[in-house]
Formats: C-alpha cells, sequence, structure tokens
C-alpha cells in the first residue's frame, strides 16, 4: 500500500463549517436561556443585600431612639446660630441619615465630621466638612445600583424632574433685597459642593416636598417648620407615641434609584437645596421611572421599604397609592 491510499483509508478528523455552526447555534440558545435565570439569581441576591442594609439603618434608628426618645430629625434647618428662626434651607443642614452615623458599623469612615458646623462651613476658604461629606458609605447603598457614581455636586441637580436644587444664588439680589422684611434671610448655596450619595431617604410622608419652594427664601416667612405627616421632617422627628397604628403599619424609609439621576444623599440639605434630596413623598408617583421628591429604585418591579418594627417590605410599583399613603401616615388608620 503506498502512502496516498494509507491516507485516503484514514479516518477523517475535525468539524465541517455546517457541524461548527450547529454547535454554535446550539450554544447560542442555552446561553440565551440561562441568561435571563442568572440576571434573576443576581438580582435576587442584590434584593437581599439591599433588605439587609435597610435592617442596619433600621437597627441604627431604633438605637438612636433608645438614647434620644425619637427617630432623628429629617434635616435642620434654622436661620441663625441660636436656632430660634427655622429655616427650610437653613444652616446646619445635616440630615437625618447623618445623625445616626454612630451607630452604624462603617462610621470610622467619618469620625471627623464636625456637625457643630454648617455643611457648607468654610475656614480660611476650605470646606471643614470638604472629604467627610463626600465621603461613600457602603451601608447607604443599594446592591442593585450602578458601582461607578458615588458623588454629585448640587450644579448635577440642576434639570432633573422636580429639580431638587429649588433656589439661586442670591448674592446677586443683594442690592434689591436690602429693604426686604426683616425676616427674610437668604443663604448662600455652593452650586459646587460636593455630596455622598445615597440610595435610601426617610418618609416625610404625603405632603407635597414641591411646597418648599414656598418657604425661607422669598416664600412664607422663616420661623415656620416645614412639616409633613411621616417619620421625618423639617427639625423635628417621630417618637413611638406619634403612631398609634403602631410602628409594624408604617414605613419610615424607602429607595431613591441614583440611576434614575435623581440624588440624594445621607448628609442632609445644604442652603438652597430641596429637602427632597434626604426625604421622599408619597405625594409623587411611584412607579420605578424615577421622580426628584418621590421613591423608586433599580429592582425591576418595585422598591424595599423600611418599617417602623424594622422589618422589610418589598412594595412592587402596581401597589395602589392610596394604600402607601395610608402606611406613610403616620395618624392615619389603615383600612
Amino acid at each position: 500500500m503506498n502512502h496516498s491510499t494509507h491516507r485516503a483509508a484514514l479516518p477523517r478528523s475535525g468539524f465541517s463549517l455546517v457541524e461548527l455552526l450547529v454547535v454554535i447555534v446550539i450554544i447560542g440558545i442555552m446561553l440565551g436561556l440561562l441568561l435571563p435565570a442568572v440576571q434573576k439569581a443576581r438580582e435576587s441576591a442584590s434584593r437581599m443585600s439591599c433588605t439587609n442594609r435597610l435592617r442596619q439603618i433600621g437597627l441604627a434608628l431604633h438605637m438612636y431612639a433608645d438614647t434620644h426618645k425619637h427617630f432623628p430629625p429629617g434635616w435642620v434647618g434654622y436661620d441663625d446660630d441660636a436656632r430660634t428662626q427655622p429655616c427650610v434651607n437653613g444652616n446646619p443642614g445635616w440630615g437625618w441619615a447623618s445623625f445616626i452615623l454612630p451607630f452604624m458599623e462603617h462610621a470610622q469612615y467619618v469620625e471627623s465630621l464636625n456637625r457643630g458646623v454648617p455643611i457648607g462651613e468654610k475656614v480660611d476658604g476650605q470646606l471643614v466638612n470638604g472629604e467627610e461629606i463626600k465621603t461613600f458609605i457602603i451601608d447607604f447603598r443599594c446592591p442593585s445600583e450602578p458601582k461607578s457614581v458615588k458623588t454629585f455636586t448640587l450644579q448635577d441637580l440642576v434639570g432633573q424632574e422636580g429639580c431638587l436644587l429649588n433656589c439661586h444664588d442670591h448674592d446677586e439680589d443683594e442690592d434689591e433685597d436690602e429693604d426686604e422684611d426683616e425676616h427674610h434671610h437668604h443663604h448662600h448655596t455652593d452650586h459646587d459642593l460636593t455630596l455622598a450619595i445615597s440610595n435610601y431617604v426617610g418618609n416625610f410622608g404625603n405632603e407635597s416636598l414641591h411646597d418648599a419652594d414656598q418657604y425661607g427664601h422669598g416664600g412664607l416667612y422663616e420661623g415656620y417648620n416645614f412639616t409633613g405627616d411621616g417619620a421625618f421632617w423639617h427639625n423635628g422627628g417621630l417618637s413611638f407615641s406619634d403612631v398609634p397604628k403602631g410602628l409594624s403599619n408604617m414605613l419610615i424609609v424607602g429607595e431613591r434609584g441614583s440611576s434614575k439621576m435623581h440624588y440624594s444623599t445621607w448628609v442632609g440639605v445644604p442652603p438652597g437645596t430641596s429637602p427632597a434630596i434626604v426625604v421622599g413623598s408619597f405625594s409623587s408617583p411611584f412607579d420605578n421611572k424615577g421622580t426628584g421628591h418621590g421613591f423608586s429604585s433599580s429592582h425591576p418591579t418595585g422598591s424595599n421599604f423600611l418599617r417602623g418594627d424594622g422589618g422589610i417590605d418589598f412594595i412592587p410599583t402596581t401597589t395602589d397609592r392610596h394604600v402607601l399613603q395610608e402606611r406613610a401616615c403616620r395618624k392615619c388608620e389603615e383600612h
């Protein structure tokens, strides 16, 4: 047998082009079937991690309440250092989440935070808390959110739906405002101020946060607290006796999806900023499309909410808003 005959008798090895294409198609179909399951499993794990972080927030809130006999204020705003005249956009501006940091696991990242001065306080041109207020704290991040963005500036709030920067810089109007009523005090807004992102906001209740535009700056005179019917409000926070229907029947903290470009923060409300960056209202739609004054998330079908007793409810976006409004109100009776 010569060499050519021997080669012809050997069995053929390898795949034909048709066979290779069939294998590729089969692999593609298998991946197409598996990918949704993998994504669903990943989202399920992220949602579970999100509930755990909300539980940590709930535990910290109750530890704060054990010490102070009430939950922290939604945000603190006054028109003077003596804190005699409330102002919705006033100083020092610190929000509810900043008050519970000493009771949280990652508080060591901001041990140097000085809440004895306003958020935007500067000494020799340098922010007193410049590094602290832009410190990203993982306990305030929902794992379903994009990982890249961890801070925002006040300027980033401009142009959002229901703009969260609700008053202009009054420096240019100082001359024309000199004769204005003595109760009007305009606070300078530093649009370049950088704040850390949070995906959890307190429940202000059912009052519209758009009403904050009527407070403080050219609207309602200072001297009035901007009070909702929820768990956190201007210069005040919930005590257990405020909820006759029971804490287990009240939502106190919910999600805000920063991926929807509606930023919120654990820091507080700097001068000229809407309180919607630390609290949310059920007067706004809850549909996960995102609204600057409401609740939303990056979960596909709903959002996690913390109850007053420390439990977690995952609430679908299809839930009737009247049901949510009853659960958001501290004195409303459930039907």
